[in-house]
């Protein structure tokens, strides 16, 4: 018995979806069926990969005229496929209330050069409340990938996002600097939809030395779903911090494990 052709008003991605269905088969897939299956679930990698950036949020806003600069790059191996990622992430301090933010990034795979991809951001994050240690602020930007998703139509648009931080930051009683936050963002393309829920701390465990740790959940239209942890350890030279730190999937759909290297520096 072999199965039914499929609909020609089907999607691509529709299609190979229900190609990889096993209980649509009676018999074995074939070479050229397990390939498709191989190459669906691989753009759902990808995607994974590139709706998961490195994120640099919280409610905080740069003082006027006042800048911050942070360089990230990132080894990943996700179900035996390497890739490279850089971020070039800055802010600026347009009036206390208002900071300016623009990020520039890139994705590159060490055996699948076709599905290299790079984006940006350019938005406005602007504080909303404040009472003693805690405040809020809200974020709106325009983006343009690297947010792609192959084979999900939409996501390849340029795209706009909206992010609410909620966060504290103080010291304790040893005088060591602490901070904490939760963001909630939504972004939008034609088509395509992504939300991503996050929560982080840091904390100064000895002079000149900062552990953070973050959770975010990522999902929406697509493959947009996944749980990961961050973990990283700062060092302070002056006003210039030294990143190292793990990323790790906690989800159980897919294995992932990536290397976080950074320099941040306020001007």
């Amino acid at each position: 018995m072999t199965p039914r052709a499929p609909k020609r008003y089907l999607s691509r991605h529709l299609y190979i979806r229900r190609y990889c269905n096993l209980k649509y088969y009676i018999r074995p897939l074939s070479r050229e069926q397990a390939a498709a299956c191989k190459l669906f679930s691989l753009y759902g990698l990808i995607a994974c990969l590139l709706c998961t950036q490195t994120a640099w949020a919280g409610p905080w806003t740069q003082e006027k005229s006042t800048a911050y600069l942070n360089t990230t790059l990132l080894y990943q191996t996700i179900e035996g496929q390497t890739a490279w990622r850089g971020e070039v992430y800055s802010e600026y301090g347009l009036t206390p209330d208002w900071t300016g933010i623009a990020k520039i990034d890139g994705l590159k795979f060490a055996d699948l050069s076709g599905f290299d991809q790079y984006g940006y951001q350019i938005g406005l994050r602007r504080a909303l409340w404040q009472k003693g240690r805690w405040q809020s602020a809200i974020e709106l930007s325009y983006i343009y990938g690297p947010n792609v998703i192959g084979i999900e139509q939409g996501c390849a648009s340029p795209g706009g996002l909206i992010r609410f931080s909620f966060g504290a930051n103080g010291q304790n009683k040893k005088g060591r600097d602490w901070y904490l936050f939760t963001d909630t963002a939504l972004q939008q393309h034609k088509g395509c939809f992504r939300q991503r829920l996050e929560a982080g701390y840091g904390r100064e465990i000895r002079e000149n030395w900062t552990s953070i740790t973050k959770f975010y959940l990522d999902f929406g239209t697509g493959y947009a779903r996944s749980i990961k942890t961050e973990t990283l350890l700062s060092h302070r030279h002056g006003k210039t911090h030294i990143h190292i730190g793990v990323r790790q999937e906690l989800g159980g759909n897919f294995e992932e494990f990536g290397l976080i290297m950074g320099l941040e520096r306020r001007f």
